[in-house]
């Protein structure tokens, strides 16, 4: 398998089926260890955010559930076509199928929090990635690959540094 949305197809269909509501409740897995682990809270308070690799689209589903603007991207035409037949109907909750730097090189928006459990920030190089993600970041926004932070240690800290400083005391951000 050479391409990325193939590797990310095949992982989709080995995924455990859960309930909606076991998909929501356990959206956040920050860890290889379910249950283990802070929730959506590291994201703050925000009114909008963007998940980078979607995978189910659970993460994006249960915060559109409290009333954020959640939007996922996912480079993967079958968790894109998985989470839109699950989720597409909430309210707040979009979907989108691309590479990560290609949609926030070409999005006219911003999020408050910018986030990737499992996704994005994994698998493509930071010095694309990261200052990509710091023009879609409003102000004092959040930043963070919660499942993986020491992964961007060795970033420039031009990139590293997308914040003023920590919003959360938990939070390490770039």
């Amino acid at each position: 398998m050479h391409d990325t949305a193939s590797y990310w197809d095949r992982y989709a269909q080995g995924m455990k089926e859960q309930t909606p509501q076991e998909a929501v409740k356990n959206a956040f897995g920050w860890c290889q260890y379910p249950g283990h682990g802070p929730g959506d809270e590291l994201l703050g308070d925000p009114m909008s955010t963007l998940e980078l690799g979607f995978g189910h689209g659970n993460a994006v589903a249960a915060l559109a559930a409290k009333g954020i603007d959640a939007t996922g991207i996912d480079v993967s035409p079958a968790q894109y076509e998985q989470a839109l037949a699950r989720w597409g109907h909430l309210t707040g909750a979009h979907f989108a199928q691309t590479d990560a730097a290609d949609y926030l090189a070409s999005a006219e928006r911003q999020w408050e929090a910018v986030y990737s459990i499992w996704g994005a920030l994994w698998f493509t190089d930071p010095d694309i990635l990261l200052p990509l993600i710091r023009n879609r970041l409003r102000q004092l926004g959040e930043v963070g690959d919660y499942g993986h932070a020491s992964h961007f240690n060795n970033a420039p800290q031009s990139t590293r540094s997308l914040t003023p400083s920590p919003a959360h005391a938990g939070v390490n951000p770039i």
